[in-house]
């Protein structure tokens, strides 16, 4: 480590010290929470949404070590912690929550960035990444609003690095009529996961300066709870609109084993003033797999229409062909995937588990959208510590290698250490 990035670590343990404070210090609070009488309560706000709240204290530190044959190779070691509180339970109505992200670097060596640990370039940051409430009107009927998370098919967390996406956005929640659930909002603002800063969903869409945000419509259909339908749509105004769809269904040929089948398919396409130009373009994928005596087998392939480049702006892809590197859905891509996953204590070893991939695809060798064919095979470890104090840590261990070949082929090997400990401070 040289004298610069040693400096920078040294500058981090003071912020690191006061967030473990903080912890130790909503510890004692919570003891102090337990025995005080509704009377010590504020008189405002009823006590249950006091006495019924939570709080607790995740941290990650994490190493990504990208080494490529041709480029610039990408290198950081970073902590990060997220502080979240959620309220009780108003009237049984109204809740609220909030939670302070911070990503600091402790190995941060200028000349290798591009890890998405931290904000451009190797720097730390903090945000209040989530402030929101919710209101239930009916058992199955809610709104919510403020800074969240999302779940949704290109619209997610994509919480595969320090800290998640979040969105700024609003919605009605209405659960479980005819077996049908429905989710509608408006998102206008996002902050990525190397950011602090929210912004336009249509200027992270690519659009300089843009003011637009984007519509929701998510339906999820339930025949059997082996078998249900996902309708999903974003509407970007002005810009894009996606839509996505996929069919998911189980089916036994013996008695202990089963088989999973599911296709997906999404569909793009300029809409209003079209601002990021004439897009059109849709990918089409499936998936199988099968779990047998502690192993689970998965198959699957995805196909990319020759147009415009697929566009993912808010979030992680759903595409099955979504490895710890690449999508394989550059423009023309035909992929396929076989993967392999073993849980450990079948011979004893608990709480150890892993899954390998490996990704093979073709392209287009002339045209407008020329790349280069490429692999990918990647293997992980992951191991829950479940000891007194050691509960809630885990370690995960990650390996892949991208191999390209053609014109403008590049190679690289990621190496990723990920170690994760949450601590609930009162409940």
């Amino acid at each position: 480590m040289d004298g610069k990035n040693r400096n920078t670590s040294i500058l981090k343990l003071p912020f690191l010290l006061f967030i473990t404070a903080i912890a130790v210090g909503f510890s004692k609070y919570s003891d102090v929470l337990a025995e005080t009488d509704a009377a010590a309560m504020p008189r405002s706000i009823p006590t249950s949404f006091w006495k019924d709240s939570q709080a607790d204290l995740h941290f990650r530190s994490y190493t990504l070590d990208r080494d490529r044959d041709v480029n610039n190779d990408s290198q950081t070691s970073a902590i990060s912690g997220i502080l979240r509180f959620l309220s009780g339970k108003w009237a049984d109505r109204f809740q609220a929550s909030a939670a302070m992200y911070t990503s600091q670097g402790l190995l941060t060596p200028d000349n290798k960035p591009g890890t998405q640990l931290l904000k451009p370039i190797q720097k730390g940051y903090a945000v209040l990444g989530e402030a929101w409430a919710s209101l239930k009107i009916s058992d199955n009927v809610e709104i919510k609003g403020g800074r969240q998370l999302f779940d949704l098919p290109f619209l997610n967390k994509n919480y595969a690095r320090q800290l998640p996406d979040t969105h700024e956005g609003y919605i009605l929640n209405v659960k479980d009529v005819y077996n049908t659930d429905w989710l509608l909002g408006y998102v206008p603002r996002i902050k990525k996961r190397n950011s602090e800063y929210f912004v336009r969903m249509s200027e992270q869409a690519g659009v300089p300066g843009g003011k637009d945000g984007t519509s929701i419509v998510h339906v999820m259909h339930r025949w059997s709870k082996d078998t249900n339908l996902v309708v999903s749509n974003l509407n970007t105004f002005n810009v894009f609109n996606n839509s996505y769809a996929e069919f998911k269904t189980t089916f036994y040929p013996l008695e202990k084993w089963p088989i999973k089948f599911s296709i997906q398919g999404a569909y793009q396409q300029a809409t209003g003033d079209k601002l990021l130009g004439d897009i059109t373009t849709n990918s089409l994928g499936f998936l199988v797999s099968t779990n047998y005596s502690g192993i689970k087998w998965s198959f699957a392939g995805t196909s990319t229409a020759e147009n415009s480049k697929l566009l993912r702006p808010f979030g992680v892809s759903p595409s099955y062909l979504s490895l710890i590197v690449q999508d394989f859905d550059r423009p023309g891509e035909d992929a396929l995937m076989l993967g392999i996953a073993y849980d450990f204590s079948k011979i004893g070893i608990k709480n150890l588990t892993s899954y390998a991939k490996y990704a093979s695809s073709r392209t287009p060798d002339s045209g407008a959208f020329v790349s280069p064919d490429q692999d990918e095979f990647n293997i992980t470890f992951d191991y829950k510590i479940s000891r007194s104090i050691l509960d809630g840590l885990s370690l995960r261990l990650r390996y892949a290698t991208v191999n390209q070949h053609g014109a403008g082929a590049i190679d690289f090997r990621d190496y990723h250490v990920i170690l994760n400990y949450s601590l609930s401070i009162f409940n």
